[in-house]
């Protein structure tokens, strides 16, 4: 579900999902290095919050996780937004990032409903 989640969000970026990328150049989806940071970023951050429904048997914010699980998936998603943000050629602007984080936490609540 994941996946098809980041595929999702690959295919309909370029539609003004995020701002700075073509519709489309000449190989007929987003290639920029503009929109590998868009995907680094939200492939990064949904893998952390993955974690998250596939420790709990139920719906994931039902049952805490360690303090140790939170803080190592804090500071993950704290440094890979920091990359995004700063490191990275044709870096993302903060409007940018909060999408990617929005469209993560909404994706995070569908997987795992849907588990």
């Amino acid at each position: 579900m994941q996946s098809l989640a980041s595929l999702v969000f690959y295919l309909s970026m370029d539609n003004g999902l995020i701002d700075g990328i073509a519709p489309h150049d000449e190989a007929g989806y987003p290639t920029s290095v503009h929109a590998q940071n868009a995907i680094w970023l939200q492939v990064s951050i949904a893998a952390e919050f993955l974690i998250f429904a596939a420790r709990a048997p139920g719906l994931f914010f039902l049952s805490r996780p360690s303090n140790e699980l939170l803080v190592s998936t804090t500071l993950g998603n704290i440094v890979a937004t920091l990359l995004a943000l700063y490191a990275f050629a044709d870096p993302l602007s903060w409007s940018e990032v909060g999408t990617i984080w929005l469209y993560d936490i909404i994706v995070l609540f569908v997987v795992d409903f849907t588990k």
